[in-house]
């Protein structure tokens, strides 16, 4: 527990200082593309951190699904069209790996920190659009987007603004920059990108054929692309493939100490053996779509390994808004076909 407590020191403050660098890019011009790549990302609606199509964003989020509890933090610098992010995950409870809390991601359950860089490309070139002209007009005419205050244009997205928009009750022609909006949130969009992770799992087995324990911990980790393809207004889909190593857990026992008078032992339950290793290969495909409205979205994902002939989905449903507008939380719902089992869960964080 101590090399784990070490670890996560020295990844927070990476992490800190990665901060730092992503507030100092806040001072590039705001013609750059770093706004166009953080509007599709608000039009698109939310999704899990640990989502590799995610990149423009610093959150804070905690998840349950089942027994499975974890918290992650996400830190990221978009800069144009690279843009890098990471993530930090740790479980919560014990921490210990079981072979009850089955996943096809190796790196479940693992106290890790994943890289993710990101390449964006819009068609057409959006290089010189600048989101502040937009927010500018909202401020000094909010009733040409069906607002009452100005400090409502700041509790809406970039899409919220340009769909509200209505040039009749515009005196100041800001239509050529709504319309210039509407083409970028509505033109092709492809990404593609490639992550890194690694971290530790916990374990605690018998060591021999008595009921003493071992703890120990292990190395995971996991590496691999993906390209995605879609429309800002519409969806995204993204095709991934991870190649992971990590160890398995056994099967769970329960063993009870004898008792040479007769009377009542304490039975200890762990694993039966030290943990093995395990490889995956995973295909996965994801999609990223609004709910048509703005006020909910959902990120469905279908993952195989080729390696276990092993299936898991997942369906993240984001609805719960914060004092923003923000989507930060919702309800999923997990089912693999090694246990054939329905997991359900929630989720909630926030944006920073």
């Amino acid at each position: 527990m101590k090399i784990i407590t070490k670890q996560l020191l020295i990844v927070i403050a990476l992490m800190f200082g990665f901060s730092g660098f992503s507030l100092a890019q806040s001072s590039r011009p705001l013609n750059h593309p770093d706004f166009i790549i953080k509007a599709v990302n608000e039009e698109l609606g939310d999704t899990e951190l640990s989502n590799s199509s995610l990149t423009s964003r610093n959150a804070f989020e905690i998840t349950t699904s089942g027994d499975n509890k974890k918290a992650s933090l996400m830190l990221s610098s978009v800069a144009g069209r690279g843009n890098i992010s990471m993530v930090l995950s740790a479980p919560l409870g014990d921490g210990k790996d079981s072979a009850n809390l089955y996943t096809v991601d190796a790196t479940s359950g693992a106290t890790s920190v994943k890289v993710n860089y990101q390449w964006v490309r819009f068609d057409p070139d959006l290089d010189a659009i600048e989101l502040t002209r937009l927010f500018d007009a909202c401020r000094s005419g909010p009733a040409a987007f069906g607002l009452a205050t100005t400090k409502d244009c700041d509790q809406k997205t970039t899409a919220n603004l340009v769909s509200s928009y209505d040039k009749s009750k515009d005196d100041r022609s800001i239509y050529e920059i709504v319309d210039i909006w509407r083409g970028s949130l509505n033109a092709p969009l492809l990404q593609f990108g490639v992550t890194g992770e690694y971290g530790t799992k916990d374990f605690e087995y018998f060591s021999g054929t008595d009921v003493t324990l071992e703890k120990n911990n292990k190395e995971v980790w996991s590496a691999g692309g993906y390209l995605s393809l879609g429309n800002a207004s519409v969806a995204l889909v993204t095709l991934e493939y991870k190649y992971q190593e990590d160890y398995k857990s056994a099967d769970e026992v329960v063993r009870c100490p004898t008792s040479g008078d007769g009377g009542f032992v304490d039975c200890v339950s762990a694993q039966m053996s030290a943990p093995a290793r395990n490889l995956n290969r995973n295909w996965s495909l994801g999609l990223r779509m609004p709910v048509p409205g703005g006020k909910a979205a959902i990120s469905p994902k279908f993952t195989y390994d080729t390696v276990d002939d092993a299936a898991a989905f997942g369906l993240p449903v984001y609805f719960f808004q914060d004092d923003k507008g923000n989507l930060t939380g919702g309800v999923r719902a997990d089912w693999n076909n090694v246990k054939d089992e329905w997991k359900f869960g929630i989720f909630a964080g926030a944006k920073f």
